[in-house]
């Protein structure tokens, strides 16, 4: 048996071939060929590899178009690791095929996890392919716009994706400990891909197309639902190891963003509102948490009435996210509350005097308010 040099029929890979067998598999596009084709494709390359330039150019477009078709179907069928190999041997051949380089960059992001979303690979191959389009010799600027724009559509539809995915997985998981901070990073890689697509289609040529407004209206949307959800506080289960595990009582523990993660996404929540209704007038978003400082649940509430959830605690906490947390002096309020409340608990909580004298007020202030419509049934927290 004896293994020569041979070159696939199909997506014209490189191969060894045991020429005493008729046919076989390539082990790249797993086509089936003929030996003996197969070893002629590969002497053919290389005589016109070494005689005639321009019949190179002409084999070499040929396995180009070969492995730019298998790519696609791979990426069709979900295969994005076989698609991004495919798209990483035109790139051997033509560094700056365009095509290829988006197609890699969306490979990368869709074969990765959520432990390590390739946000930055994506990007960096699609700015790159942008650069090399624009120096394309001959290219029109309107066959350039549209490539931004396809461009800045595959970034969106990627993104939204990575959200989808990171939203549903917090969703399942948010009872561990480390789940909400894992969930902020995610979402924070989704804007950087959000805000290079704005970046993309915020020129006016750009947005001359249905296709380039879309993203770049619908972009900036995206931006501010990441970062209201990045400005929530959330809660943790406290000895909880895995999603699944059942404790006798669960203790939930409150966790937030950090000071400056928490103000640079409401400026950035500003900054995008203010852009979309630049475009949008009557664009109304979902409000965003502002109270860096808050800490937890309504610890005074909570001490005298023993529970975070109970009718009591839910009417009150209806009252501060509804009534409260709607004017500059309520939102004051609730921080000057949560700055002190936690210390007043911690030296005074334990003790029946200070129960008395809060549930006193408490009840007072719980019935006033039912009787005004607010309710005292189960709730989840505004923010």
């Amino acid at each position: 048996m004896g293994f020569v040099a041979a070159k696939c029929t199909q997506c014209g890979a490189n191969i060894e071939v045991d020429d005493t067998k008729e046919a076989g598999i390539c082990k790249f596009c797993g086509t089936a060929f003929v030996t003996e084709k197969a070893i002629n494709n590969y002497n053919t390359y290389v005589t016109n590899n070494n005689n005639f330039a321009g019949a190179n150019i002409n084999v070499i477009g040929a396995n180009i178009d070969n492995l730019i078709v298998l790519a696609k179907n791979a990426q069709e069928v979900g295969n994005y690791d076989e698609a991004k190999d495919y798209y990483s041997k035109v790139l051997e051949l033509q560094p700056t095929n365009c095509d290829a380089l988006v197609g890699k960059g969306i490979s990368a992001l869709y074969s990765s996890n959520l432990g390590d979303i390739k946000s930055d690979e994506l990007i960096g191959y699609i700015s790159k392919a942008i650069e090399y389009k624009k120096k394309e010799e001959n290219i029109s600027k309107q066959d350039l716009n549209q490539f931004i724009v396809e461009s800045a559509k595959a970034l969106y539809q990627a993104a939204t994706v990575v959200f989808q995915v990171s939203k549903t997985h917090y969703d399942e998981y948010w009872k561990l400990e480390n789940s909400a901070p894992e969930y902020w990073n995610r979402l924070g890689k989704v804007v950087k891909i959000f805000i290079y697509v704005v970046s993309l289609t915020e020129s006016d040529n750009i947005r001359q197309s249905e296709e380039g407004k879309f993203c770049y209206l619908e972009g900036m949307k995206f931006i501010v639902i990441c970062c209201v959800e990045i400005c929530k506080q959330r809660q943790y289960v406290s000895g909880i190891v895995n999603p699944g595990q059942i404790l006798e009582s669960e203790v939930k523990s409150e966790i937030k963003p950090n000071a400056s993660l928490h103000q640079t996404y409401m400026e950035l929540y500003d900054k995008m509102c203010e852009k979309i209704k630049e475009v949008e007038e009557d664009y109304q978003p979902d409000s965003i948490n502002r109270n860096k400082e808050i800490q937890g649940g309504c610890y005074i509430a909570t001490s005298v009435y023993g529970s975070y959830d109970c009718p009591q605690v839910w009417t009150l906490r209806r009252f501060r996210d509804y009534t409260l947390d709607e004017s500059w002096y309520g939102r004051a309020f609730i921080k000057y509350y949560y700055a002190i409340s936690p210390t007043f608990v911690k030296w005074f909580g334990d003790t029946k005097w200070f129960k008395r004298f809060w549930k006193s007020k408490l009840d007072k202030i719980v019935s006033n308010l039912n009787k005004k419509g607010v309710e005292d049934t189960c709730y989840h927290d505004k923010y």
